[in-house]
């Protein structure tokens, strides 16, 4: 009996020894090295993007530029330096070989947000790639630059075959300033993607033009979306909550009318505060 007491005990220690007490020990020690790796952290730079997208591997260059797009989204990222433009220039003109189209992609939106005019050259000749995502990012990038001859260039690719794109013209026109009495955008009310005559028609009341009048009241009424079956709940809720901002600007009895009803009867409560809010907005109801 003692025998087998002194055999599990000699168990029990040699477990202890060689199992439990390096866990413990590996484990204090990758700790230890979190703890420290927090502390130690510092995000990289725009400039250490760059430099990945040109030598990293086909993985790392796309993602490289994608987060360096992340990073100059943010409106408080740091001020763009004359050698970061050059850099970035450079880096582009290197990404013209890389067979992997999203890294254009993501460099052309990153210069979009910068808003630097050194950059426009590049983002305009880039309208002409052959890849749709390329293209559209674009167009997003020329939004961030109120120039008239963007919203020509802009307008010009109403007939891309691409409803991906002919979707971000139709956002990018709402925001530029309007050109040719909005014909382009007139011209997406008959594109056969829904969601590309919704923004045309969002975009043009954002301009006070009614000739999407007939959308946006198509886009106010939840009945109207049963017909999409891919249309989420969600969605449906934040298109209305679009078009109902939107919707305002046109000075439409009949709009406000519609607006008025889903202030005080819609079943979503922050629907009925955001169309309350743009009726109070343009004066159209007294402020509570």
């Amino acid at each position: 009996m003692g025998e087998e007491v002194k055999e599990k005990s000699s168990i029990r220690v040699i477990i202890h020894s060689f199992f439990v007490v390096p866990f413990i020990i590996a484990a204090f020690g990758v700790l230890v090295f979190f703890i420290w790796s927090l502390l130690t952290f510092e995000p990289k730079t725009a400039e250490e993007f760059l430099v990945d997208v040109k030598v990293g591997g086909a993985t790392k260059r796309w993602q490289s530029a994608y987060e360096l797009s992340k990073l100059l989204s943010n409106p408080v990222s740091q001020p763009i330096s004359e050698r970061f433009v050059s850099e970035m220039n450079s880096t582009y003109q290197y990404a013209q070989n890389d067979p992997n189209p999203r890294v254009r992609q993501y460099l052309i939106r990153a210069m979009g947000q910068t808003s630097h005019p050194s950059f426009l050259p590049i983002i305009r000749d880039a309208l002409n790639e052959t890849d749709e995502n390329v293209v559209a990012d674009a167009i997003f990038a020329l939004s961030f630059y109120r120039d008239l001859e963007n919203s020509y260039l802009i307008g010009n690719k109403v007939h891309h075959p691409s409803s991906f794109v002919r979707n971000r013209i139709a956002i990018a026109l709402g925001v530029l300033d309007p050109v040719n009495d909005n014909k382009s955008l007139k011209l997406l009310l008959s594109d056969v993607e829904p969601n590309v005559r919704w923004n045309a028609a969002i975009s043009l009341a954002k301009h006070g033009d009614s000739s999407g009048r007939v959308e946006i009241l198509n886009l106010l009424d939840r009945t109207y979306f049963s017909r999409f079956k891919d249309v989420d709940r969600y969605e449906k809720e934040q298109a209305m909550m679009v078009a109902v901002k939107a919707a305002v600007m046109l000075d439409d009895i009949e709009v406000n009318k519609v607006l008025m009803n889903l202030s005080k009867n819609d079943d979503n409560l922050k629907l009925r505060d955001v169309a309350r809010k743009a009726l109070e907005s343009r004066g159209i109801i007294n402020a509570s």
